[in-house]
């Protein structure tokens, strides 16, 4: 009895870990880069305010969706608790801490799209030069990015090396 619950709730909170790989959020490193290097990029200063309009977008939304997948996980942990408890409930609600992590990835995919729409094909090819590691961020590499690598260790990492 003890043992399994126990297992589950780790597991559960390792929902809550996942999304937040990569401090800031997925694809903030991304958008950070465009603005750290704007001078090498030859950015003009409206792309940059643009830039940094999306930056403070994506920042916000990953907040308020981390706030809501905290508040799951410990609804999820309070349903757990019991010595019989609702799987119907369970399942339920890890089906929407799960919804609201694929919220977190549809919308760090969008911010970096529409960064890199921010950009001229020309400063998006300067900008995978500064940076390789960021080349092929998504899909593959799992919510961190080529930054952290995956949930299993750093398969990113790698290939980076090799790169260089």
């Amino acid at each position: 009895g003890m043992v399994g619950r126990g297992g589950m709730m780790g597991g559960g909170r390792m929902m809550a870990r996942r999304p937040m790989m990569g401090g800031r959020g997925p694809g903030g490193g991304k958008i950070e880069l465009y603005i750290r290097r704007a001078a090498e990029l030859k950015l003009s200063g409206d792309q940059v305010k643009k830039l940094k309009e999306i930056h403070a977008a994506i920042r916000k939304d990953m907040i308020n969706n981390r706030a809501k997948l905290a508040i799951g996980q410990v609804d999820l942990e309070q349903l757990l608790e019991s010595d019989n408890p609702d799987m119907g409930a369970v399942e339920k609600k890890v089906r929407a801490n799960h919804e609201i992590m694929a919220e977190i990835a549809i919308a760090s995919l969008r911010a970096n799209r529409d960064a890199g729409a921010v950009l001229t094909a020309e400063q998006r090819k300067a900008a995978d030069e500064l940076a390789p590691r960021f080349q092929g961020n998504f899909p593959g590499r799992g919510m961190g990015g080529g930054r952290r690598g995956g949930m299993m260790g750093q398969p990113g990492t790698d290939q980076t090396e090799k790169r260089q």
